[in-house]
């Protein structure tokens, strides 16, 4: 996955005869043939990708650009492989943590800016994306309380008025 930046540099690619933007390798990211691609920038924006929106290359090959850089967006942070049973964490420079679904980003094509990921102060950037297998525990365990207290609800014995028991 590159990072492209504006600048005035000649490619030495026979096809092209001049490029405007230097890039540079920020990860390696192995997917499965589903599965999808998460792109993060500095200024805490970022993306999903299908896998299939990247074109292979052969050896030797320069890579893909896998998100826009911009003011707006900042330099590419990282990128993870995810798939609709993961979720993220962010990490800031600041010490801002923020776990979210990875379902719950915007899906894109190669060719786009993102959406926000995390809020960041003026003078925060965003570090690192990690991609964390849902824990789907949790859920179990507040969907098995919330239906002990229904059970309980239901089994308490109604009151009048006079805080009599009526059954």
């Amino acid at each position: 996955v590159e990072d492209a930046e504006d600048a005035d540099v000649e490619s030495d690619d026979e096809d092209t005869t001049e490029a405007n933007f230097i890039s540079r390798i920020v990860s390696l990211v192995v997917v499965p043939e589903t599965g999808e691609v998460l792109c993060a920038s500095a200024n805490g924006y970022g993306k999903r990708t299908p896998v299939d929106d990247f074109p292979t290359k052969k050896r030797g090959g320069k890579g893909v650009i896998a998100i826009k850089t911009s003011e707006r967006n900042g330099e590419l942070v990282g990128a993870v492989a995810i798939d609709a049973s993961k979720e993220l964490m962010l990490i800031s420079d600041g010490g801002t943590l923020v776990r979210t679904r990875a379902s719950e980003v915007a899906q894109t094509g190669r060719n786009a800016q993102g959406v926000r990921l995390i809020r960041l102060a003026e003078d925060e950037k965003l570090v690192g994306v990690e991609a964390i297998e849902a824990v789907e525990d949790e859920l179990e365990i507040l969907e098995d309380i919330e239906n002990t207290e229904s059970a309980a609800d239901a089994q308490e014995p109604e009151k009048d008025d006079d805080n009599t028991v009526e059954e």
